[in-house]
């Protein structure tokens, strides 16, 4: 519903059944996309001219790498691979250091262009808020609306809608980062494995080797002893590590 008069209920936040459904929306969706989507559909429940982003940041290049561009009917992703020294030195430490939206006020419209998000004539106000995970600033995202004589602001309005949004964000990034740590702990996992058997099977047939030496010549005793203790050694090494493994995975 977008009301056409009437400052009280232009100053309105979002209903609770609003936010009720906005919650169930990102608890139930499979992918950051669809979650993008029901802050875009909760966005223009409040303004239809407002337009929402994600950026994706890339903390060890230092780059503002993929913008997706969300709205009700679906999500526009482009690389702009853009530094962020780009950002005005002010609104970009307040960005990377605080977790309250930074508004770009004058260079509003300038730094809409920058993130391509949809013109707006009259002229609009930007207002950009950096995602953390783990401590670090893992995307940012970006609000843009038209200006207003009356009223209060889309993003205090949003405001609410934005923090379910962190939670769902963060949710999908813990899921990323433990699918990553399987796949890490299975690649070494797989390589150490191959490592032993590599050891075990020239174990064996050193073992073998001198076995049938010392039944030739009736010498080498020693050796094939202590043979026999590196491949139980071996053996019991590979073990250990298979539990270590196990034990890993579950705690993953």
């Amino acid at each position: 519903m977008f009301p056409d008069t009437g400052k009280a209920a232009a100053s309105s936040p979002l209903p609770p059944r609003t936010l009720a459904s906005l919650a169930h929306a990102l608890s139930a969706a499979p992918d950051l996309r669809a979650a993008l989507i029901a802050l875009a559909e909760a966005l223009a429940e409040l303004d239809r001219f407002a337009s929402v982003a994600l950026v994706d940041y890339d903390g060890r290049r230092g780059l503002m790498r993929t913008r997706h561009l969300a709205r009700p009917d679906g999500v526009e992703s482009k690389v702009i691979d853009t530094t962020f020294d780009h950002l005005p030195t002010r609104e970009r430490v307040a960005v990377g250091t605080t977790t309250d939206l930074v508004e770009f006020g004058a260079t509003s419209d300038e730094f809409a262009r920058l993130f391509e998000l949809p013109a707006i004539p009259e002229g609009g106000l930007l207002a950009a808020k950096g995602i953390r995970f783990e401590g670090a600033l893992a995307a940012i995202l970006v609000l843009y609306e038209p200006r207003k004589v009356f009223g209060t602001r889309t993003t205090e309005r949003i405001a609410p809608s934005i923090a379910l949004f962190e939670l769902a964000h963060a949710r999908f990034l813990e899921g990323v980062a433990r699918r990553e740590a399987v796949q890490t702990l299975e690649d070494v996992t797989r390589r150490v494995h191959d490592e032993y058997d590599r050891k075990l099977a020239a174990l064996e047939q050193e073992l073998l080797r001198v076995t049938g030496e010392f039944h030739a010549v009736g010498d080498g005793q020693g050796r094939v002893v202590t043979l026999e203790r590196e491949l139980a050694s071996a053996r019991e090494e590979a073990r250990r590590l298979q539990r270590r493994a196990d034990a890993v995975e579950a705690t993953v």
